[in-house]
């Protein structure tokens, strides 16, 4: 029997480390929950730049976030080149990323990254994080039309 106590004791101390793993995970669950960004649509006339410019969905921040947006280009944009400059503005010296190039605003809060698109569609994902840890994310979507 004494030679069964401890692989019971085991056995009691994994549970409780399961169950309080299974907590954990519980609880950063409903501390990360992700809340829709709202948003407002401005229409925008065609440019001359080759763009067709449909309506612009600009992020409207919530209170804990910092502000983001972007003003060029627009969501369903549709480009003839592969170079795609993405610029926007947000709080000064905040940290933003365009799918994977990373700048840092300026001092006025201005930002502009270079990407390459590729052919079809390109989901673009920026962010932005402030030194506080704020952040602000946004995404849009650009068609790179070759013609062909």
């Amino acid at each position: 029997m004494q030679k069964y106590i401890p692989i019971a004791a085991g056995v009691v101390i994994l549970i409780l480390i399961v169950v309080g793993f299974i907590m954990i995970q519980t609880n950063q669950s409903k501390l990360t929950t992700n809340q829709p960004v709202q948003t407002q649509t401005n229409e925008t006339a065609n440019n001359t730049t080759g763009e067709v410019a449909p309506p612009q969905t600009t992020p409207v921040p919530t209170i804990g976030e910092i502000s983001l947006t972007i003003s060029s280009p627009t969501n369903g944009t549709i480009v003839k080149k592969s170079t795609l400059t993405v610029s926007g503005t947000t709080v000064p010296r905040a940290e933003v990323a365009v799918n994977e190039t990373e700048v840092v605003a300026d001092t006025k809060g201005n930002f502009s990254a270079n990407i390459t698109l590729d052919e079809g569609d390109n989901l673009i994902v920026i962010t932005a994080n402030d030194a506080s840890g704020n952040l602000a994310e946004t995404e849009l979507t650009v068609t790179y039309d070759t013609g062909q």
